[in-house]
């Protein structure tokens, strides 16, 4: 086993980000808006964060699900430009998913997305490739669990075989969206005794535990399990609770430009110092360091080495 190694599962976008976009006053039916620039870039939690490790010089493979279309070839072509080690199921007569994200030159964005190949990855898909994966992994990061409707409940399962195997299991679940039943909270707590480390956004972790502050809703949280938790609080910082401790990052100050994968870049960055051998509270300020780097730049991450941001 590799245990700086990473597979990250999850959802898989092809995102068309339209930069610089003149939408100041809405976007409206019937109404054409125009915009003079796009990129096109790999999408998703799990994938947002797994090209940011790469970047960070972490070896991080993606498993995910795909259609047999041209979107499906183009993130192919991506993966191979990030380092990222594609594990992709194909699959004929669904869509890979598309995510359209209009970016304002201030760093405010709308996000759209359609398709329906991460709805559909199931068990059944990934279940053949496990035993030889995490015979070669030290961690398994989960991300946006909510978007994967088919595989959500059979994620206890796959969880609890990781850390039978040793496998440091990560989980940053998303946000809790109007497509969240009360059966997909119930298969997430359900799931929680075999995560080592939780990365929610401040937010998601007060929806999820029903609480008014961090520290009421990782009391709640303790009644079922006590992973490593560290709260993303945007422009706060981070907060992290370990081995009863209570730890606070600062923020780092730079000017925004798109602050579209700025959680899972802080996760990456989490990730990173932690195989480096850092303390909990430096993983923390390490991460902030990355997500500051990553909303500052359009251009990819370059530091490979904790040293860099520990100056």
């Amino acid at each position: 086993m590799k245990k700086n190694t990473i597979l990250s599962i999850g959802t898989m976008y092809l995102d068309i980000n339209c930069t610089n976009f003149p939408f100041d006053q809405g976007l409206f039916a019937h109404r054409e808006t125009v915009g003079e620039e796009y990129q096109l870039d790999l999408g998703g939690s799990a994938l947002n964060f797994a090209k940011i490790a790469a970047q960070l010089d972490i070896d991080v493979s993606f498993l995910g699900k795909a259609g047999h279309d041209g979107i499906g070839g183009v993130l192919t072509t991506l993966f191979q430009q990030n380092n990222i080690n594609p594990l992709l199921v194909f699959e004929k007569d669904i869509q890979t998913n598309l995510a359209i994200h209009y970016i304002h030159a201030d760093g405010s964005s709308i996000m759209t997305s359609c398709g329906n190949a991460n709805q559909s990855l199931g068990k059944e898909d990934i279940e053949p490739k496990l035993d030889e994966l995490f015979d070669t992994v030290g961690y398994l990061y989960l991300g946006g669990v909510f978007k994967l409707k088919k595989l959500l409940p059979y994620l206890k399962e796959i969880a609890k075989k990781a850390k039978d195997k040793g496998i440091t299991v990560v989980l940053d679940h998303g946000r809790v969206n109007n497509s969240v039943t009360k059966k997909d909270l119930e298969h997430l707590s359900e799931l929680f005794p075999y995560i080592d480390i939780y990365l929610p956004s401040m937010d998601e972790f007060l929806t999820v535990w029903k609480a008014d502050t961090p520290q009421e809703a990782f009391t709640n949280l303790c009644e079922i399990a006590q992973p490593i938790t560290i709260i993303k609080h945007a422009e706060n910082g981070a907060i992290g609770f370990y081995e009863e401790k209570e730890f606070y990052a600062d923020p780092y100050k730079v000017e925004v430009m798109n602050t579209v994968g700025a959680g899972d870049s802080f996760n990456a960055g989490f990730l990173k110092a932690q195989i480096e051998g850092m303390t909990v509270e430096e993983s923390m300020q390490f991460a902030c360091a990355v997500a500051a780097l990553k909303i500052s730049t359009t251009e990819k991450i370059t530091v490979v080495s904790v040293n860099q941001l520990r100056k």
